[in-house]
This record gives structure tokens, C-alpha cells and sequence, in this order.
């Protein structure tokens, strides 16, 4: 979600960016210019695996993904995220200097780590159009459009649960056993701010949202829960902009912002 409920995480180079580096002019850290323009801001997430013509199956609850995110292409398998420049000719992708997050998972997930790194150790084939593919040697990944799998949910009618604060660019998670959330309907918004209850109006414009007065219960709140309600209402409050992704929401005002995810009903509360 962009800024991200994530952590930030140190970057470390892996052995194989000699490899990734190796070829071409080696000052590159972009696409050949107009090789790559259609590929930025696309999202390929992996249907499926075959290696030498068998199927290979992924870890459990993994997902593997590739996003050409303006100069860079950023993979994950399902723990670490890894990233690189690329250079783009016809349909041989090369991946410079791919470095990767230094977080540990379970054997499994770090093991898939270096198996898609190992992939893209060298120059690989992108095939486009109706039936996108990765072929890495023997290895044949089917690809497709992340926003035709896994769509943009739309911003009204959705439960949203707030996941996280960001305050000045530093993101943090909603404090364990607070719960609040928000949902959109036309050109009302329903809230529940972790301590009170209430509602009000909200008029989206494009990426915008205007926040008029809101009507709530006088619940007193202290600890966690007025600290996650008094955020909520710093930035559901006057002019924000929005971003969603998938199922995730980010509402912004400001150097403060509020990520949420989609649930599929109205969480409990007290």
C-alpha cells in the first residue's frame, strides 16, 4: 500500500548481481528506453509452475509475483520482497543487481526465496499478450494480469478495518484488541473509530475525499483505543486523497495517514 504498513527493511545484495550485471553495457539501471514503457506499472502475479515439462508447486498460502514498478522489477515468493533495475530487448528480460530484504521466514518460504532468485540469475524470456509466461531454462512460469486475478475492490460498500497509522511517514500496526473501521455508501460514510460510533458525510471526487461533519456516540476512551480514535479522526477529517490496491485502502491528510484492509463484515467490537 504504498506508505506501507510494512516495515522498512535493510536491503542486501545477493550473490548472484555480478550474474544480473553481466550483460549488456552494464551502466543500464533502467529499460532499453521504449522496450519497457507498456510493461511499468503492471503487476504479474504466477499461476502456475512447470519445470522440464512437470508442474512445481508453490508453498502453501505463497504467491509468487512480479511488478515492473517504473525502472525497477520487484519479485516475491512469499517472504522477501527483491528488486532491481531491468533492461528489456524484444522478450529477453535481464534483472540488474537484484538485491533482496533480509527477513527470516520458515525453511520453506526462505528456500522459495532462492529458488525465484535463482531464476532470474541470467537473462530470461517475457512472453506477453493473451498467454504472459516467464521461461528461465526449463523452468515455465504462467503469468497473469494481477488486476484481472486479484482487481482493485471499490471504495463504497466495502467493510474496511483499519490495519495501520503512519504518522510523518513512520507506519505502525493498530494496537492489539482495537478495532475500528469504516464504510463508504454514496456520499455518506459509517465509522467506527475504535472508542465511538458515527456518521457523517463524504464526497469522493476522483482520488479525493471531502469530509464534512460526522455525528458519533460520547463513549470516554483512554490507552490504545482513544489513541487509535483520536488518529482516526485527525485524518477523516476536511480534504484527503485515497489510493486502493487490491484489498488494501490508504486515506491520507496531511503527514498522517490511515491504512485498512477489506474484511467481509463488520468487525465485532465492544
Amino acid at each position: 500500500m504504498n506508505a506501507s504498513s510494512l516495515p522498512v527493511l535493510a536491503l542486501v545484495a545477493l550473490g548472484v548481481s555480478t550474474a544480473l550485471g553481466g550483460c549488456g553495457d552494464g551502466g543500464s539501471r533502467g529499460p532499453t528506453p521504449g522496450a519497457g514503457d507498456s510493461l511499468a506499472g503492471t503487476t504479474y502475479v504466477v499461476t502456475a509452475v512447470t519445470e522440464t515439462g512437470r508442474p512445481r508447486e508453490l508453498v502453501e498460502a505463497t504467491e509468487v509475483r512480479l511488478r515492473f514498478d517504473g525502472e525497477r522489477v520487484v519479485l516475491t515468493a512469499g517472504c522477501n520482497t527483491m528488486g532491481g533495475g531491468y533492461r528489456l530487448d524484444g522478450t529477453r528480460l535481464t534483472v540488474l543487481d537484484l538485491s533482496m530484504t533480509d527477513m527470516g521466514c520458515d525453511q520453506a518460504r526462505m528456500d522459495q526465496d532462492a529458488w525465484l532468485a535463482g531464476l532470474f540469475a541470467g537473462p530470461v524470456e517475457l512472453v506477453t499478450g493473451d498467454q504472459p509466461a516467464i521461461r528461465s531454462g526449463d523452468t515455465v512460469l504462467s503469468l497473469a494480469d494481477r488486476r484481472v486475478v486479484s482487481p482493485d475492490l471499490p471504495l463504497a460498500g466495502t467493510w474496511w478495518q483499519l490495519d495501520s497509522l503512519v504518522d510523518d511517514g513512520v507506519a505502525g500496526s493498530v494496537p492489539m484488541g482495537v478495532v475500528a473501521y469504516v464504510r463508504f455508501r454514496g456520499s455518506d460514510i459509517e465509522v467506527y473509530d475504535g472508542c465511538n460510533a458515527g456518521g457523517g458525510r463524504a464526497e469522493v471526487e476522483g482520488s479525493r475525499i471531502k469530509f464534512g461533519d460526522r455525528t458519533q456516540t460520547t463513549r470516554g476512551c483512554l490507552g490504545s483505543a482513544g489513541d487509535v480514535a483520536d488518529s482516526v479522526r485527525a485524518v477523516l477529517s476536511g480534504r484527503t486523497t485515497f489510493h486502493i490496491e487490491e484489498r488494501m485502502l490508504q486515506i491520507t491528510r496531511g503527514d498522517r495517514a490511515l491504512g485498512f484492509r477489506a474484511v467481509d463484515q463488520p468487525p465485532a467490537h465492544d
